[in-house]
């Protein structure tokens, strides 16, 4: 699909001049790498990573169903499907951050105590998880693309947001009773971070990789050698 006519309809989504109904008939067939090119055309030419946030929301849409058409081709013990796994964990742990958020805002402690201990714990495998992404995935997209551009750009610096909150949350676990509202307050900036961070991977930064990345072979062994998380079975 022409990059101009992409970039032309979300443009015009963003400044209400197309309904999404509209966008998604005319962007319909859409590619994941039709979108990831549009994406850093939308990025490089102007508008900023707060303004696209309106136009992100339709990118799950737009090629929910190409992407995971295109990932049932991967091998069982293909890096990606790993990390697409440990996406799946991930959004596990989220909803019970929610429920630890909430029961925090009100100043309930009850069972806190170990719920925070496991939760520390599993965001510390994630780690491995954003680790192995950077320099597995995102350095070869790098040297492809000739830098770090577009949304490659904007999930590395999201990766530096969501290591922040970590570090926050991991200072402040021992006094959680005193810094409760704060904690809650992380803990809400992380589930939406994580949720949408590893929607966009998962629906388009994966698919791009998984057709343009051509040694996965030696992506494998340097994800071995970097290791996995905890909480998932690699085949």
């Amino acid at each position: 699909m022409d990059i101009d006519k992409i970039v032309l309809a979300l443009r015009s989504y963003h400044y209400d001049v197309m309904s999404e109904k509209e966008v998604m008939e005319e962007l319909e067939g859409i590619t994941p790498l039709d979108l990831y090119l549009a994406d850093i055309e939308l990025l490089d030419g102007g508008l900023k990573e707060g303004e696209l946030h309106d136009i992100i929301k339709l990118y799950p849409k737009l090629v929910k169903d190409q992407a995971r058409e295109m990932l049932k081709l991967l091998d069982e013990d293909h890096p990606v499907r790993t990390m697409i796994i440990e996406h799946e964990r991930i959004h596990g742990f989220l909803f019970k951050l929610e429920e630890l958020s909430d029961k925090m805002e009100y100043g309930s402690f009850s069972g806190v105590e170990e719920k925070f201990e496991a939760i520390v714990h599993n965001l510390d495998e994630a780690e491995k998880h954003f680790k192995r992404e950077e320099i597995t995935i995102f350095s070869r997209l790098e040297r492809l693309e000739g830098g770090l551009v577009g949304r490659l750009r904007s999930l590395s610096e999201e990766h530096t947001q969501i290591r922040d909150l970590f570090h926050e949350l991991r200072s402040s676990s021992t006094e959680y009773k005193e810094n409760y509202k704060e904690i809650a307050d992380d803990l809400r900036k992380l589930v939406y971070l994580l949720r949408f961070h590893s929607f966009i991977e998962n629906d388009m930064l994966y698919p791009v990789a998984a057709k343009k990345i051509d040694d996965w072979d030696q992506v494998k062994k340097e994800s071995e050698s970097l290791g996995y998380c905890d909480f998932v079975k690699v085949p």
